[in-house]
């Protein structure tokens, strides 16, 4: 388990100056500066280096076009729906 150092250190980002509405809108949207961006629920950190890798494996493939859907997804979702809500799903 990481601590909070550790995982802010590892994906933390600054996402101000990259066209972000949290940081950079904030003067727009209210009128004045140094105000802190508590109004939207937007993320201050990267995405897992798996998922990062495995988009860039598919940028670099260089086709875009239709795709399955793996039985893995599925797993995931319903696993997932079952552990939060105590819902059970079949792909039938």
């Amino acid at each position: 388990m990481w601590s909070v150092e550790e995982f802010c250190a590892a994906y933390g980002v600054d996402r101000r100056n990259s066209d972000s509405v949290k940081w950079d809108r904030v003067e727009e949207r209210f009128g004045a500066g140094g105000l802190l961006p508590m109004w939207v629920a937007d993320m201050d950190f990267k995405i897992p280096e798996a998922a990062q890798k495995a988009m860039i494996d598919r940028v670099l493939h260089g086709a875009f076009g239709y795709g399955g859907i793996p039985a893995s997804y599925y797993e995931a979702l319903f696993g997932w729906m079952s552990t939060r809500h105590g819902v059970e799903l079949d792909q039938s």
